[in-house]
């Protein structure tokens, strides 16, 4: 499933969960997600934190980056210094994945980049036999090619301003 805010892991946990089955979450992100809050609504900072509170999630592990910071150590289960970590550990992903869930967070990805994310989301659905992954459609392409004009003209009356001082 492809989505664009993380809150949304938490309808997609409720329709495909399966009873007495345990949900195990590997968060690849800068962010651990596990931000202490009172907030009763899930978004991109809290949603670790409030499904593994609800017992949505039974174990979380967080994959970051070097630089990243942890704010939510008291309910990862482990946490991985890069991919490579996650993939030389021989226990991990063992019983196999069952479903990928990818953010965008549109907010936080810088829109040139949109065409690899695209390529990677449909790079990952080939591996797992998928044609169309759920929720691809729906994602906006932020850089159209009108938006882009619009830009391209924006940048030469800048350059004009510019050179004119």
């Amino acid at each position: 499933m492809v989505c664009e805010s993380h809150k949304e892991i938490a309808s997609i946990i409720n329709k495909y969960k399966i009873p007495n089955e345990k949900i195990n979450v590997y968060n690849i992100d800068f962010h651990d997600d596990c931000f202490h809050t009172d907030e009763k609504e899930i978004h991109c900072g809290n949603w670790a934190r409030i499904l593994v509170n609800k017992k949505m999630i039974d174990n979380l592990f967080w994959i970051k980056r070097h630089d990243s910071e942890c704010t939510g150590s008291d309910i990862i289960e482990y946490i991985y210094n890069s991919i490579q970590e996650l993939f030389d550990n021989p226990k991990t992903l063992n019983d196999g994945i069952d479903y990928i869930f990818i953010c965008r967070s549109g907010m936080w990805s810088p829109p040139h980049l949109d065409d690899e994310f695209v390529r990677m989301v449909y790079g990952i659905s080939e591996l797992m036999d998928i044609d169309a992954p759920p929720g691809m459609r729906e994602m906006v392409y932020r850089w159209t090619p009108d938006i882009q004009d619009k830009i391209d003209l924006l940048t030469d009356q800048i350059q004009k301003n510019v050179k004119q001082k």
